[in-house]
């Protein structure tokens, strides 16, 4: 044949090629993947590109040779450097998934961005799974960079680009914190907070809420006076906490907010040390202002009842403005006390209906006083389908 011809007599690679495919598929001819392989030799020793990546699956597959993956990944590159796309999209999976080669995520990614640029099918999806973890990969690996070993650890967590691997991403986390990075050292203590279950664990997440506070990051700050003002993993330092908090409070942190607010609003020891109620409220408003749902419970409970044995400071109005902000954040015992006072009217505008649906959220929610509420008033728990125009209309028939 013509193909035939020009293989043999003109050595031609693309005929090489051709007929390489022939006797591959058995394609008018013979099924011999001995002789495809041969015949793809031929013209991969010219250079052909193709030819070059149908070599590389013969030597990966071991179909037509015998398998040999340092040879595959051999002719994968060289049919790459040719700027054959299949090639180069097979070369980004070896390196994604560490196979035949030393595992490099960049690599992997760089490559896919070339058959994505190429529109090669599903490329430009794995580089998507690729594109943060590629940032960070090769700094990590080879320099020990702690920001990298960071977004490593969240990657192997949450298996963004490589395979969920919880052990390999605790590995990276460890690393970085050790060498001070603050949100590690944070994440670190969260993690050892989530296995705890003893004095020891306890004094290991003190430790490494000390070093993430010590390079200013803000909630460790908060959690460490917490574990002051409890005595948890470190000794009892009610002055510390204050401090800590104090200093999360001028960095606007809700939580120090509401912590401190607490405890200006109760004090501490026998002569209510640090008591200012004025102060708490300040502070809890501050943090209600931020969002914080608790904050804004606490105050619709002081303003509801008042503070002291005379209730001052009572302000039901308010305290009802604040209930409504707590239970929009989720807060159910706030929703329930919103609703009880709209039903009820007590000193808000009384608005049944939307009292009922906020009591049926919160007993939706477990709350036990809503559905006793909604249980003494003989109203469903559940809210009755409405009957729609024409099932009414053929029951009327």
């Amino acid at each position: 044949s013509n193909c035939w011809d020009k293989a043999v007599r003109d050595n031609d690679p693309a005929a090489q090629l051709e007929l390489g495919k022939c006797y591959w598929f058995g394609d008018g001819i013979p099924k011999n993947q001995k002789t495809a392989f041969s015949w793809f030799e031929k013209s991969g020793r010219q250079g052909n590109g193709e030819a070059l990546h149908a070599l590389g699956i013969c030597y990966e597959s071991g179909q037509g040779t015998e398998k040999n993956l340092a040879n595959a990944i051999k002719f994968y590159d060289e049919s790459a450097k040719k700027g054959y796309i299949p090639a180069v999209f097979a070369l980004a999976q070896k390196y994604q998934q560490g196979i035949g080669v030393s595992q490099n995520l960049t690599t992997a990614y760089e490559l896919y961005i070339r058959a994505a640029s190429a529109k090669y099918k599903n490329a430009s999806e794995m580089a998507d799974q690729l594109r943060e973890i590629a940032k960070y990969w090769s700094p990590a690996i080879i320099k020990g960079e702690a920001l990298a070993q960071y977004m490593l650890s969240k990657c192997y967590n949450s298996g963004n680009g490589v395979p969920r691997d919880t052990q390999k991403a605790r590995e990276f986390l460890e690393k970085s914190a050790q060498q001070n990075y603050a949100v590690a050292q944070f994440d670190l203590a969260q993690l050892l907070r989530s296995e705890a279950n003893g004095e020891a664990e306890d004094k290991q997440i003190a430790d490494w809420l000390i070093k993430a506070a010590a390079n200013g990051h803000v909630e460790a700050q908060v959690q460490l006076g917490e574990l002051y003002y409890t005595g948890k993993g470190v000794r009892e330092d009610y002055d510390k906490s204050v401090e800590l908090w104090e200093n999360a409070v001028a960095q606007k942190n809700a939580q120090a907010m509401f912590l401190l607010g607490n405890h200006r609003f109760t004090g501490r020891g026998m002569f209510n040390s640090g008591k200012d109620v004025d102060k708490a409220l300040d502070l809890w408003k501050s943090a209600s202002d931020l969002g914080h749902v608790e904050a804004s419970f606490k105050l619709g409970e002081y303003y509801f009842g008042g503070a002291g044995m005379f209730g001052s400071g009572k302000d039901r109005k308010l305290a009802y403005a604040f209930y409504e902000k707590a239970a929009q954040g989720g807060h159910v015992e706030a929703m329930y006390k919103f609703g009880e006072g709209l039903y009820e009217g007590d000193e808000i505008k009384r608005d049944k209906p939307l009292g009922i649906e906020w009591l049926r959220k919160a007993a939706a929610n477990g709350n036990e006083a809503a559905k006793n509420f909604l249980d003494q008033k003989k109203i469903p728990l559940i809210a009755p389908t409405p009957v729609s125009n024409s099932s009414a209309t053929k029951h009327a028939r």
